[in-house]
């Protein structure tokens, strides 16, 4: 029976050592988030303006329902894999790249990009700053012995990255998600926002700094603490899923992709309903949902619109997590590595 093999030395943690080797490895992590964050940014933000003009579309779902058939009767029908129910959000999927392609140009893909890129750097610093508080935390309540494989330490550390990171991410999202809501077609080029800072300026004008801000908060929690801490279980579980595999103490660079691609996938899949929601939230006018997730809940209930429409955008999400979450991690490990000075990167 193989054993278990010790962690990585950028997932090492500090256990009962100075205060400032915590701050240390605190904002090395910091560091290599913040880069990370960028080059996740960078990958996977066309996916995600289709993501979030496919949950707040209806008229492109109404069209496309006109063409092919509703979509709830195919749910009532087959659920198999191959559904036909399933190969039709793939198809609008398609449709929606192809209408945001053909009305805006392809620079429409990269629409609210400026936002989110320059601050990724502070919220994926906050994620896992937060994840190294939970997992020492934690690793100080149970006495548990630094470097040790626990997946209640993943868990209680994704829970922190979490719920730290909707502080700086809730405002970002909401900035990103009125920008990708707006259309601007090549006839007509009036847009009520004219770029990032001028949407913030906007925002805090009308709606004021808290509001405004921190519409669609506490859906964010609900979508954040939940989706790091399964993405970090799944994560390090793939490693050394890996690791023991390959009989080795560290992972190289394709299990460190897969990995993370794989983290990322499966957390996506728990978070698409309540991101749906978030979206519906913060591009909503003022005062349109005044209980949040329960007056969305309760416009959906009285549309009578099914439980999928919670999962539209599912398919550019997913393959849109993939790569993104791979290139985050890649990047974050090989940060990590570098500023613990090893010679061995992952290759």
């Amino acid at each position: 029976m193989v054993q278990p093999l010790p962690m990585d030395p950028s997932c090492q943690t500090l256990h009962n050592n100075h205060p400032t080797q915590f701050i240390s490895l605190l904002l090395k992590r910091a560091v290599a988030g913040g880069f990370a964050g960028t080059c996740s940014a960078i990958v996977g933000h066309p996916f995600d303006t289709v993501k979030v003009t496919m949950q707040i579309d209806n008229k492109l779902w109404r069209n496309y329902e006109r063409q092919s058939g509703p979509l709830k009767h195919e749910i009532r029908g087959q659920r198999g894999l191959l559904s036909p129910h399933r190969f039709k959000h793939l198809g609008i999927t398609l449709k929606c790249a192809a209408q945001i392609l053909r009305n805006e140009g392809v620079f429409a893909f990269y629409k609210g990009m400026l936002f989110p890129l320059l601050s990724s750097v502070p919220w994926t610093a906050a994620t896992f700053a937060g994840y190294t508080v939970g997992e020492q935390l934690f690793e100080s309540i149970s006495a548990l012995p630094p470097g040790q494989f626990s997946n209640k330490k993943f868990l209680i550390g994704g829970f922190a990255a979490g719920f730290f990171s909707s502080f700086i991410a809730c405002p970002i999202d909401r900035v990103k998600c009125l920008l990708q809501a707006q259309t601007k077609s090549r006839f007509n080029s009036s847009v009520r926002y004219k770029g990032p800072f001028h949407c913030a300026l906007q925002v805090y004008k009308h709606e004021g700094f808290f509001y405004g801000n921190y519409k669609g908060f506490g859906i964010t929690l609900w979508r954040r603490i939940p989706n790091f801490g399964i993405y970090f279980i799944v994560y390090e579980n793939t490693k050394e899923l890996c690791r023991k595999r390959r009989h080795s103490s560290k992972s190289s660079g394709a299990e460190i992709l897969l990995a993370g691609g794989m983290g990322g996938t499966t957390a996506c899949i728990f978070s698409i309903a309540p991101d749906t929601i978030k979206t519906r939230v913060q591009t909503a006018q003022p005062g349109q949902y005044p209980r949040g997730m329960r007056s969305v809940i309760k416009e959906m209930v009285h549309r009578g619109e099914p439980a999928t429409t919670l999962f539209r955008g599912l398919p550019p999400a997913l393959i849109r997590t993939f790569p993104a979450s791979a290139m985050y991690m890649f990047s974050y490990e090989l940060v990590m590595k570098y500023l613990h000075n090893e010679s061995q990167l992952p290759r």
